[in-house]
């Protein structure tokens, strides 16, 4: 039985429904088309004083319940005569009416049969058919889902739709298809897409819309059937969405689905560089330039010209692997198809070569390809340059930028001070740190770290306390790399109760200590003469999911071989093996330090045969150390052999070399120690004996 009648009021003031229980309308009838806009204004008021005397009667025809849930939807029920007012916006709602008595609809009957079923869908029809103005119409679909005081069907949703695309009112239609997608099966989505969608142009648009909603919400097996349903009609998703999707299938790994649809995108839309380049982009990601390189010949003989985004992904992936010499040879590939160079692909080589020591061929390279420097291209030259410790062409090259006119940023200033900081240089570290702080950068936590690691090398504990105060006041949280700073000074400095207070603090904030966090402590504890607490902390490691490293073994025999005990130091040499740990260099200095400060030069001599057999190259302190000792026992002349040995190594003997000698040749009360000495190396060099 139908419920209601709707009899339209029109004021200046307010539009009104009063809906009133009659007979059913006859649809496009012309009879009392002028009743939806004949009220007055008196009129109005009359009815609204009316309705005012009969809110008693709610809860006695409706009853309570209803009368609360219909207030809130904004319906209010009247009376006796059981209508209601409906507060809209006039504007829209004359619109409507105008629009539909116009077109010869009887509104002075029963309008609830336009809010069902297809009679909601001929309306929304109607008056985009007559006002283009999907905005009207998205309204009364709205107002209708309001009155019905239910949803609408997935056939009136796939109408408003069509309506919102067709009206250029795209951002709307997402949000419906968004509903949609949730709440229905993509096969009834199709059918009823494709029963509303007269303009094939405007089907494929809401198709490539639901499947890019699928995608982003990583429902990729729905979009992926979708699709596939989709080709039923001969209907495809556009090349932006086929990218998304094709994105989304490489990020979850599913290559050979990807594949299957670059096949399916390759016979129904045609292939464009942007394809190829989502291929090379996850190969490079991988590790596999072979493929990646495959997808680039692919391309070409497709005849698809590569664009700058296919060949920057192979470059910047060869850079990462230090084989340089093919990005650039790529560069000049890239230069010969005619493909203009951009500063990142370009600045991407020069950062390769910058990071791998080799800043002269990086300016070779920026000069060749006439690139105009940026703040990324300098921080690389500032990097290189600070690592290798020439703080004077850094310099150099930090006053070049400014003077170019770009303005250094935080990360190249930390840069510079971290280099002086690394060179101990504290003056030139604490005036780039005020230029800093003048030019308004604020210092980053990076930044207070190298502070904390220069002072921490002058043993300058109470400079360290400030800078740490500073960064507490900055509201800047101590992350790893920094405890491990603080508690190296620390240690150092031999205040081993602060060391360990951090290592309470960073287990309070949750932060886990690493190996260099134990090698901190260990070294500590060495420097502090508790070496047998070190071998207590390095034999519970492993407990604590940690494996030792060369530089905890190293340090636990340090200071075993400092304090004599070769027996317990040659044991943790060879316990370094069953952790698969090879010795270096710094290892069995330590050993071998130990032996010749001991007068032990048979042993020192069978562990450094045993080195050089294990392929270790012996590097300049450590020929020193071995000198030292045999010119301590007054044994010159294997001390000789072992500056011989040098040269064969490429080493070259220093000045502490001649001091050995100098000492040797003393002992064995030489006239002139310096002038023997300083003949035999020369006689060394010449090759003579």
């Amino acid at each position: 039985m139908r419920a209601f009648f709707p009899v339209i009021k029109v004021s200046s003031n307010e539009l009104k429904f009063i809906v009133g229980r009659g007979r059913v309308s006859r649809l496009f009838s012309v009879g009392n088309t002028a009743l939806a806009l004949s009220y007055s204004s008196d009129e109005e008021e009359k009815s609204v004083n009316k309705s005012q005397s009969v809110d008693d009667s709610l809860s006695g025809v409706f009853g309570s319940a209803s009368s609360r849930m219909l207030k809130c939807n904004g319906i209010f029920l009247r009376g006796a005569k059981e209508y209601v007012v409906l507060k809209h916006k006039p504007g829209k709602l004359n619109r409507i009416a105008s629009i539909l008595v116009t077109c010869g609809w009887d509104l002075s009957g029963d309008l609830s049969v336009l809010l069902e079923g297809s009679d909601v869908v001929h309306v929304m029809n109607l008056l985009f058919w007559k006002s283009k103005d999907a905005s009207l119409v998205l309204y009364f679909f709205r107002w209708s889902e309001d009155f019905k005081g239910y949803g609408h069907s997935i056939y009136s949703i796939c109408t408003m739709i069509r309506i919102l695309v067709s009206g250029n009112m795209n951002y709307r239609a997402v949000d419906l298809i968004a509903h949609v997608s949730r709440n229905f099966e993509g096969e009834e989505l199709l059918e009823n897409l494709f029963e509303t969608h007269m303009d094939r142009s405007v089907l494929k648009t809401a198709c490539s819309m639901l499947v890019k909603c699928y995608t982003r919400e990583t429902r990729i097996e729905e979009a992926w059937k979708f699709v596939h349903q989709m080709k039923q009609f001969a209907l495809f998703p556009s090349a932006a969405v086929y990218n998304l999707l094709l994105a989304q299938l490489l990020k979850l790994e599913e290559t050979d689905i990807a594949w299957d649809l670059f096949e399916d995108v390759r016979q129904n839309i045609g292939l464009n560089a942007s394809l190829f380049s989502l291929f090379i982009d996850y190969y490079c990601r991988k590790g596999s330039i072979g493929s990646a390189w495959k997808v680039l010949t692919d391309m070409r003989n497709l005849e698809i010209l590569p664009d700058v985004v296919s060949f920057t992904s192979v470059i910047d992936s060869l850079c990462k692997m230090s084989r340089l010499k093919e990005a650039t040879s790529i560069l000049l590939k890239m230069v010969g198809m005619g493909l203009s160079l951009d500063s990142v692909v370009v600045s991407a080589v020069v950062d390769g070569y910058c990071k791998n020591g080799r800043s002269g061929e990086a300016l070779k390279v920026m000069k060749y390809f006439k690139i105009s420097l940026e703040i990324f291209t300098y921080t690389s030259f500032l990097s290189d340059l600070c690592k290798r410790g020439d703080m004077v062409e850094a310099c150099q090259t930090f006053y070049d930028m400014m003077t170019s006119g770009l303005y250094p940023d935080c990360f190249c200033y930390t840069t510079l001070i971290a280099g002086y900081c690394n060179a101990g240089d504290t003056s030139s570290s604490l005036k780039y740190f005020g230029m800093m702080l003048k030019g308004g950068i604020k210092p980053s936590l990076v930044t207070y770290t190298s502070l904390i690691s220069l002072f921490s090398k002058h043993g300058d504990t109470e400079m360290i306390e400030h800078i740490l105060q500073v960064t507490t006041d900055e509201d800047l949280v101590l992350d790893l790399t920094s405890y491990n700073v603080l508690m190296n000074a620390y240690a150092k400095n031999g205040q081993l109760h602060k060391a360990f207070q951090l290592l309470d603090e960073m287990s309070s904030c949750k932060i886990s200590p690493d190996i260099v966090t134990y090698n901190t402590i260990i070294e500590g504890l060495i420097l502090r003469g508790f070496i047998e607490e070190a071998k207590a902390l390095l034999d519970e490691l492993p407990r604590r999911g940690l494996n030792p490293d060369v530089i905890t073994f190293t340090s636990v025999v340090s200071g075993l071989s400092k304090n004599g005990n070769f027996e317990d130091a040659f044991l943790m040499w060879h316990c370094m093996s069953e952790h698969a740990i090879e010795p270096d260099v710094v290892t069995c200095s330590a050993l071998l330090s130990g032996y010749c400060r001991q007068k032990r030069m048979d042993e020192a001599m069978f562990l450094f045969r045993r080195m050089l057999t294990s392929g270790l190259k012996p590097d300049l302190i450590l020929f020193n150390t071995l000198i030292y000792g045999f010119c301590r026992v007054g044994d010159v002349d294997s001390a000789v052999l072992v500056v011989d040995m040098m040269v064969e190594y490429d080493t070259f003997p220093d000045e502490i070399t001649l001091r050995a000698l100098v000492l040797g040749y003393g002992h064995r009360m030489v006239a002139d120690p310096l002038g023997m000495a300083t003949l035999k190396l020369r006689r060394i060099w010449s090759g003579l004996r």
